[in-house]
């Protein structure tokens, strides 16, 4: 898993998320119609990497959304399509990339934007990350398996395939209908 250097702090605009959280190698179709959330669209297709950070809003009836309205943690993502609504807003496509925490959220002109790093991830694979990533995928074939049991062989096989315990962690937190406080 490539993930950017912790120290490195550059300013995206932000996406408020309303009951969602994006998680990295996950799309997410999304519809935007609030006028500051279609300009924090725009504002990342106008960058060359056409990257946001998309956040989970605590306070989904905020119609203003300030800092303590998100939560502190979210998910760089990358625009990979858009398609314009005849009413005004946008149906989007992002790519979840990597978990970010949002230092200070500010608000541009017509968005807000905020001062982002990544989120660091153990680098190392010790005996305890290898025993909790075994674990995960028990309980996780088992999970799977009691919603469809006639494809647990397979879901159990493709759960075993998977070599990164953080990403096998995104995938399934995403397949599972959890509280959002819990996914994040």
């Amino acid at each position: 898993m490539i993930v950017s250097d912790p120290n490195d702090v550059e300013i995206l605009p932000v996406l408020p998320l309303k009951n969602t959280v994006l998680f990295p190698y996950q799309l997410l179709p999304l519809s935007v119609d609030k006028p500051f959330s279609v300009a924090a669209v725009e504002a990342a297709l106008a960058r060359e990497d056409k990257e946001l950070v998309g956040v989970a809003q605590r306070n989904t009836s905020a119609e203003v959304v300030g800092q303590s309205d998100l939560y502190a943690i979210g998910t760089k993502a990358v625009v990979k399509k858009k398609v314009n609504q005849e009413h005004g807003g946008l149906e989007v496509i992002l790519l979840g990339i990597e978990r970010s925490v949002i230092i200070k959220l500010e608000h541009a002109d017509s968005h807000l934007q905020g001062r982002v790093k990544p989120l660091p991830l153990p680098e190392q694979k010790t005996a305890e990350v290898e025993a909790l990533h075994r674990e995960l995928l028990e309980m996780a074939g088992s999970a799977l398996g009691m919603t469809e049991p006639k494809a647990f062989n397979e879901i159990s096989r493709l759960l075993g395939e998977s070599k990164d315990p953080f990403r096998l962690v995104y995938v399934l937190a995403s397949m599972f209908n959890m509280e959002l406080e819990r996914e994040q």
